[in-house]
């Protein structure tokens, strides 16, 4: 579990794999926001060589429940230049107003 407050630079969880993008174009995942309601966008974090890339903007649901999100990596350029330097992650939300708690599971890579 992560706790980030109003105002906080987005907490980045990421990894520098080698991927297959011949094969894989998804991120899979689940996450629970809880402790706020209202809450900016996360965003998946692709880096095709170092820190060269592009961002896919999406908006999670802050309810104290699991949610299911599903990324079409294939919508961001980095994804057709990937190269083995490449790092693959997830910004997290910043509540506008007080604190949130963040929890995160299941994170993989699909066809």
């Amino acid at each position: 579990m992560v706790t980030v407050k109003a105002g906080a630079i987005p907490p980045l969880l990421h990894t520098g794999i080698d991927v297959n993008t011949q094969k894989y174009s998804k991120i899979r995942f689940e996450m629970k926001i809880s402790g706020g309601t209202s809450i900016g966008a996360s965003r998946a974090v692709l880096r095709h060589s170092g820190w060269e890339g592009d961002d896919i903007l999406f908006q999670p649901t802050a309810d104290a429940n699991w949610h299911e999100y599903i990324i079409d990596c294939t919508k961001s350029e980095s994804w057709s230049k990937w190269s083995p330097q490449g790092r693959i992650g997830i910004a997290l939300p910043v509540p506008t107003q007080g604190e949130i708690q963040i929890e995160l599971k299941t994170i993989k890579l699909e066809k």
